[in-house]
């Protein structure tokens, strides 16, 4: 792998590409760095030092810390809001709380814990659609209904799509610079929007679990088009080099439009594999399902997923899977018709080209590289969470990009149960679910932060 070590401006040390470490230095001068790094007991909106505490006010949603400027003479008040804060516990609640038992007990403690930050105050739920919030100010106990109703749920996430709607994942990979291993799966899947279905085709990092890459079709163009796929792939290399790192291995299945987009926009040393649970797995559902199979079918199989899963040469591999396209008589004689049917797919499917295909991953073992994939099974799980976030939705009504750059900003934020680490900490990012609101804002055209 590359050599680790300080990034330059132009991400080489002593001519070797270098993994990122964060962002570059001229990047914190950018209003968007400005703004993520903005604390407003430090300095006023307009940069001046040597602010003061100012007395806060009381809110129905709790306390609201106000500072006053010297030089400006004037007081402002911190960017985030007790009400903001819990705007955004709705949000994920929305996208987020229903997916699954796994995520839901993250979900419901990044509630709880917006709740108490925006306000000491405690929260019964009477039922579905309302909470009582019951906050205690000077002298006296404020009752507020805070309505979770279809109409609050839709404003809400009208409100914040509109912000997300620049900050696609592409942005947010080349701003804050996350290590990339090099391994990425490429993979797509359908969003269903009031217009009909769109593809959204994303760039997984196969060691991190970063999405780092992501490109959903237009409303002229939805399916998964050459020219589409090729504006994606074109997108995903300028990200990775824009972050100074090297695309080393991309695992994807057997779509045409994306192979051909691939082999014509990525650099020629770079290695493609076919995905081999991908392949077996049509093997197992299309070709020739378990009803069909004979004893003699099925060591057909186990010597192909042997060959593809468990050798540990490309020679080896290849020799066993010469025997078996040898054998084809052998493996056709006295079967049932359908069958001889999918045995002669499965045969047929055995062409130089997919075996090629389906072994390149050797080729990253041979250049001396630690880490191979054979399968992208690690994207087809993270596009599975997106994808229940999508078809809980029914359908994208409004703002389609908008939402669709919110969710995965979201996914990205969102800690795993295994390790309690989101997708960017994996990639040295130290950024959660608690930077959400911050990281909406960067992009804010209306921010005072200027």
């Amino acid at each position: 792998m590359s050599e680790r070590g300080s990034l330059t401006r132009e991400g080489m040390t002593n001519g070797r590409r270098v993994w990122a470490a964060g962002p570059p230095l001229e990047a914190f001068s950018t209003v968007e760095m400005r703004r993520m790094l903005y604390d407003p007991s430090r300095t006023c909106p307009l940069g001046h030092l040597g602010v003061e505490p100012y007395e806060p006010y009381h809110t129905t949603w709790g306390i609201v810390e106000r500072y006053y400027c010297p030089t400006c003479r004037e007081s402002y008040t911190d960017p985030i809001k007790p009400k903001q804060r819990v705007e955004v516990a709705i949000i994920i609640a929305h996208y987020f709380g229903h997916v699954s038992t796994h995520r839901f007990p993250i979900v419901f403690r990044f509630i709880a814990q917006a709740i108490q930050l925006a306000q000491n105050m405690v929260l019964t739920v009477p039922s579905m659609e309302h909470a009582i919030v019951s906050s205690t100010t000077v002298g006296k106990t404020r009752r507020t209904y805070l309505s979770c109703s279809e109409s609050t749920v839709k404003r809400v996430t009208g409100k914040y799509s509109a912000l997300a709607t620049p900050i696609s994942a592409d942005e947010i990979t080349r701003l804050f610079r996350p290590k990339l291993s090099g391994y990425f799966g490429i993979d797509g899947f359908f969003i269903a929007t009031i217009d009909g279905l769109r593809v959204c085709l994303v760039a997984h990092d196969l060691v991190t679990g970063d999405l780092v890459s992501m490109f959903f079709t237009s409303f002229q163009e939805r399916l998964e088009t050459e020219e589409n796929c090729k504006v994606f792939v074109r997108r995903f290399l300028k990200t990775v080099r824009d972050v100074g790192a090297d695309i080393l291995q991309v695992v994807l299945d057997d779509r045409e439009e994306l192979w051909k987009a691939c082999r014509a926009e990525l650099p020629p040393d770079v290695i493609l594999t076919l995905d081999v649970d991908h392949f077996m797995r049509k093997i197992d559902v299309k070709k020739l399902p378990e009803k069909y199979r004979t004893p003699k079918s099925r060591g057909m199989i186990a010597a192909i997923e042997f060959a593809l899963r468990y050798s540990t040469s490309e020679d080896e591999a290849r020799e066993i899977l010469g025997y078996v396209r040898e054998d084809r008589n052998h493996w056709l004689e006295e079967e049932s018709p359908r069958a001889r049917v999918g045995i002669k797919q499965i045969l047929n499917s055995l062409n130089e080209t997919n075996v090629s295909r389906l072994l390149s991953f050797f080729s990253v073992v041979e250049r001396g590289r630690r880490l191979h994939f054979r399968s992208s099974n690690r994207t087809e799980s993270a596009i599975g969470v997106l994808s229940a976030v999508f078809d809980s939705l029914n359908c994208l009504q409004a703002n389609e990009q908008g939402q669709v750059n919110l969710i995965v900003l979201i996914a990205r934020l969102m800690p795993a149960t295994r390790d309690g680490k989101s997708s960017l900490q994996r990639g040295r990012v130290n950024r959660t679910l608690e930077d959400l609101m911050r990281i909406l804002q960067m992009f804010n055209p209306n921010s005072p932060i200027q």
